[in-house]
């Protein structure tokens, strides 16, 4: 890439050991985010699923996740459903979330899963087995996919604020253009909650699984 002769910013990617310019989300911001945000709802057991093959985007998210729940002084599990590049990450959701409701470790009230597509997976399954989102269970995605407004109920999610990714990117490239001969620039964008109807206080939670 550095022997290319135009200005090149890797987008997602942080650069900074090859310095080249990189523009992207904070990934492990996005899994602090998640876990504040069921903390500050009163979940006190809670949970981070991760239905995607193993990259560092789903593994940074994971590890923010972690991270700010024991800060906070919660009780986080980490749920891995073994997933491999060409799995369909909904079906392997589904498949988890059903293991745990038939082994009876269902014993978290909040969720978070690290993609919002795979949220199907477990949306589903939770209602076959009657248990309602969010007044006897929450759940939070990451990615704010369009889809996701438009889930039954509509999904609270972690949004990484892509479309600012090319405006900085363009503004990098400019300056080079210009004559800017400066140190790499990395810049990552600050990601934000989307409240949706999927996620609730847990004293509703609490009196709807105890049903």
């Amino acid at each position: 890439i550095k022997s290319l002769s135009v200005p090149v910013v890797v987008l997602e990617l942080n650069t900074e050991v090859i310095n080249i310019d990189s523009v992207g989300t904070d990934d492990e911001y996005c899994g602090a985010i998640a876990a504040n945000h069921l903390i500050g709802l009163g979940h006190r057991r809670i949970a981070v699923m991760n239905p995607e093959p193993a990259t560092s985007t789903s593994q940074s998210r994971i590890s923010g996740f972690l991270k700010q729940a024991r800060l906070s002084g919660a009780d986080a599990l980490l749920i891995d459903c073994g997933t491999k590049f060409g799995m369909n990450s909904s079906v392997m959701a589904y498949n988890k979330m059903k293991e745990l409701t038939e082994d009876k470790k269902l014993d978290f009230t909040g969720l978070f899963i690290t993609s919002d597509g795979s949220a199907l997976g477990v949306k589903k399954l939770l209602r076959e087995k009657g248990i309602e989102v969010p007044s006897q269970f929450s759940i939070i995605g990451c990615d704010n996919i369009p889809e996701s407004s438009f889930f039954s109920p509509p999904l609270t999610t972690i949004d990484k604020n892509i479309d600012k990714w090319a405006v900085h990117a363009f503004e990098i490239i400019k300056s080079r253009f210009n004559g800017d001969k400066s140190d790499a620039k990395h810049i990552n964008i600050v990601p934000e909650l989307i409240k949706r109807e999927s996620t609730a206080q847990v004293s509703q939670s609490a009196k709807g699984r105890k049903k």
